[in-house]
């Protein structure tokens, strides 16, 4: 089962003003503490922030941020048995995240179960002394629809449909009486996919066209036509994905449908596993970050540290947690 992936840039506030604090220096902090001290109330929940070994937390820092949900006792059965039993012990929802400490960028997973980008966040400034804030700066895409259009190599595109979506406004208006033959031919496809996938009940349909092997581009006259013509709005078009050189000879796949919009991408598509560990979704967050989005972020204008010199020390930092924070083991 696919993971979301957020990305966002840390930043740390005094007074309200932006300071050059080190985000890494807090993470360590908390490696570096005992458990219970890092055993921490939030919105309700204890909450707390585990780190993976096999991340060298010099670099990048890797874990999951857990929530338990003690008061919640949910039960488990067979199909072919009448029989159910409440768990007894507390459960623990996951959400999982990586630290990129040279570009000061944090992959955040999004899950509707466990903790969001707002509950970590509360997480990390319980630590902070008074006058301190945390705060997750949204990381935009960069990539333009002019950037790719002015490519002078384009390899692939593959339209991605929702065939639960009723939206039937597929082309932008300048485009709706156009008679490229590329336009009749879509409505054709996704006609026939709408057919065949009531019959065999699925969800989605993917229409894609590859250069595979063959040196050169696709026709970027044609492709131009189509990649402007279609409504990237249209809930119909779930995603146009398309492999273009940037204009350096390197090759860079983008989702038409994330111009101007939150970076994101996803973990784990067509995994066979339903269930995976949380340190393996780690894992594959961080081998998918490094390998195909990590190069792309450096350059960016809103990427890296910033702010005014602070004088911030480890004595800015508060190990043990108090007042609503605060968590009685006995009592949870």
């Amino acid at each position: 089962m696919s993971r979301n992936i957020r990305v966002y840039k840390p930043v740390i506030k005094f007074n309200n003003r932006v300071v050059g604090v080190d985000f890494g220096l807090i993470l360590q902090v908390i490696l570096m503490n005992d458990r219970v001290n890092n055993l921490r109330r939030i919105n309700g929940y204890p909450t707390l922030l585990n780190f993976y070994d096999n991340f060298n937390n010099i670099q990048f820092f890797g874990g999951s941020l857990w929530k338990y949900r003690e008061k919640y006792r949910p039960y488990t059965g067979e199909l072919d048995d009448f029989n159910i039993e409440q768990i007894t012990g507390t459960l623990v929802e996951t959400t999982n995240f990586v630290y990129d400490r040279e570009l000061n960028l944090i992959c955040f997973e999004f899950n509707r179960e466990g903790s969001s980008e707002a509950d970590l966040k509360r997480y990390l400034n319980s630590f902070l002394l008074e006058g301190y804030n945390i705060e997750f700066n949204k990381i935009y895409n960069e990539t333009t629809l002019t950037n790719v259009l002015m490519s002078n190599r384009v390899r692939s595109l593959e339209i991605k449909f929702d065939l639960n979506s009723q939206d039937e406004n597929l082309f932008r208006d300048a485009f709706r009486e156009s008679q490229h033959p590329f336009f009749g031919m879509f409505r054709g496809v996704v006609n026939s996919c709408h057919g065949t996938g009531e019959d065999l009940g699925a969800n989605f349909a993917y229409w894609k066209f590859d250069l595979g092997r063959a040196q050169g581009t696709f026709n970027l006259d044609t492709f131009r036509v189509v990649a402007e013509g279609l409504n990237l709005e249209s809930e119909k078009i779930a995603a146009v994905k398309v492999k273009f050189d940037e204009g350096n000879g390197t090759l860079k796949e983008y989702d038409l449908k994330s111009i101007g919009k939150h970076y994101t991408f996803k973990i784990l598509e067509n995994d066979m596993d339903q269930n995976p560990s949380s340190q393996r979704v780690t894992n594959e967050l961080f081998t998918t970050y490094n390998n195909t989005h990590r190069m792309g972020f450096v350059g960016y204008p809103n990427v890296g540290r910033d702010g005014e010199e602070h004088d911030f020390n480890l004595e800015n930092i508060s190990r043990v947690p108090v007042g609503d924070f605060r968590i009685e083991l006995n009592a949870v």
